[in-house]
């Protein structure tokens, strides 16, 4: 939620609020092992994904100064690669990271519920932690802080992450439905009973919908270049009718959910 809003914003008008917060999270890590999956203050097990690695990386690409960035870096790094202890529960790391780095996606038939939003949250701290890879190393120009294979180290790192990151949604695209749906490890084709509008199932707080134009999938970094999910759309002329299908309510007002854009809740 905050990640796309509240934090980006502090990045921009208020930096040095955002450093202390950054370092609190850091603080939390030092002295846990992990930085909180969902701070308040501590660890705790509420929402999938590892936002804090986005919101950490997007401080690091915009160069906001005030928190320990060597600290930054290697607690991007554990979030990216170490599966997290069982005993966590959900409260630290990306659960299933194993199963996502292999299949690309995670299952329904193996990890349950909310898999679709599981797995482009975690391809979104993926791309968000290559980018501030790449900044930490075209920072470095004079290799102070970094050595050569230092650097090539993290270069190789940011690569894989980006991978990961296209093939987190490009496994979970849908051609039938130009959406990204939940499928099982072998069979891509759409669940039974799958609905376009309903909320829940594959996706935490919103339909499919809400969660199938994550913009690491349509912005690349470069201004001259679009992401691979415009290309699974057949283009960006067809991707821009697509997208713009999620403005678009069915007409049954009563209930605030049934339809493809609703303000009420996280994704919106």
């Amino acid at each position: 939620d905050t990640f796309r809003t509240v934090y980006p914003l502090l990045s921009l008008a208020y930096p040095d609020h955002l450093a202390v917060i950054i370092q609190g999270w850091l603080n939390a890590y030092s002295e846990g092992g992990w930085l909180p999956s969902w701070a308040s203050p501590g660890y705790r097990n509420c929402m999938v994904g590892t936002f804090a690695d986005v919101v950490i990386a997007d401080a690091i690409v915009k160069g906001v100064t005030g928190f320990d960035l060597m600290m930054a870096k290697d607690a991007l790094l554990k979030d990216a690669f170490e599966e997290p202890p069982k005993f966590s529960d959900g409260a630290v790391g990306k659960v299933g990271l194993r199963e996502y780095i292999d299949n690309g996606f995670l299952a329904y038939d193996q990890r349950g519920g909310e898999v679709v939003s599981r797995t482009v949250d975690y391809g979104f701290a993926d791309f968000a932690t290559a980018q501030a890879l790449q900044a930490l190393i075209a920072r470095d120009e004079d290799n102070k802080v970094f050595d050569s294979q230092a650097k090539e180290d993290l270069q190789r790192k940011a690569k894989t992450l980006l991978e990961r990151s296209q093939r987190a949604y490009s496994s979970l695209f849908n051609k039938q439905s130009g959406l990204l749906t939940p499928r099982s490890r072998s069979d891509s084709r759409l669940p039974a009973g799958f609905s376009a509008i309903e909320w829940g199932n594959g996706y935490t707080e919103g339909s499919p919908w809400h969660h199938s134009f994550p913009p690491y999938g349509i912005y690349t970094g470069n201004e001259r270049e679009l992401g691979k999910l415009v290309d699974l759309h057949g283009g960006k002329t067809r991707f821009q009718v697509n997208s713009k299908q999620l403005q678009i309510r069915k007409l049954r007002p009563a209930d605030p959910r049934d339809g493809r854009h609703g303000r009420r809740s996280s994704p919106s």
